[in-house]
């Protein structure tokens, strides 16, 4: 009797040590499952992270590549920088020596006409209705010529524009950092040292920069002296 309840005794404790072993299971299993949950959320969250890393990277990549496309297009020397701001304010009086050509070409071609038809030999023979047709349609050499004189300045403006800006930048840069300096004293830093365009073209930039109310004029009786204009310190 005595052993049948030991026996017993023993039974229960047995159960009572597997269910906490079992409990101790679950819990174990409860918190691996929930590792495994978090881990998977990571794993998810890193590719998604990957994903917009490597976006950025190929972005950053044709960003890179669009840049070096412009830069090959940009002045690498003073002296292609000079070359530049010279041909923006050297391209108006070619175009009028060319324009004052061309009316003499014209002149004389005209002339040339009228003394073969005096002679009664025409140059060119054309039907009265169609000769004035052709007058009324054709555009004047003169004016197609004038086009393209447009364009050939439009594009010399667009290619010596940045380095303009550049020249206009770094005489600011200078202004500010000595606070007032000379034209002479910025000639000799822009022209003479760094030969980023002749002296003509520098003075000329300096009026448009007055003209533009970003340098102001002081002098001092002998020399001419630059200041920043208020409304530029303002904005610096």
């Amino acid at each position: 009797m005595f052993d049948l309840f030991g026996y017993g005794k023993q039974i229960q404790e047995m159960d009572e040590s597997v269910s906490q072993s079992f409990s101790k299971v679950k819990k174990d299993t409860d918190a691996l499952y929930q590792w495994v949950a978090y881990l998977h959320q990571q794993n998810q969250q890193l590719q998604e992270h990957n994903s917009v890393l490597r976006r950025l990277v190929d972005e950053q990549k044709l960003s890179l590549h669009e840049l070096r496309v412009a830069l090959q297009h940009v002045p690498k020397t003073a002296g292609e920088i000079r070359q530049l701001v010279d041909a923006h304010y050297n391209v108006e009086p070619i175009l009028q020596r060319i324009r004052h050509i061309e009316q003499k070409i014209d002149a004389v071609e005209l002339r040339s006409q009228q003394r073969a038809h005096v002679l009664g030999h025409p140059l060119v023979e054309k039907h009265p209705s169609a000769s004035a047709e052709s007058e009324r349609k054709e555009v004047p050499v003169s004016s197609r010529e004038e086009s393209r004189a447009a364009i050939k300045e439009k594009l010399a403006r667009k290619l010596a524009r940045n380095s303009k800006e550049y020249i206009k930048n770094l005489a600011l840069s200078l202004v500010h950092k000595y606070g007032r300096i000379g034209a002479l004293q910025m000639r000799e830093i822009i022209v003479e040292e760094q030969g980023l365009c002749s002296k003509s073209s520098f003075y000329r930039i300096l009026e448009e920069m007055e003209r533009e109310h970003l340098l102001q004029v002081v002098s001092d009786g002998k020399h001419t002296i630059y200041v920043a204009s208020a409304k530029h310190e303002r904005h610096a």
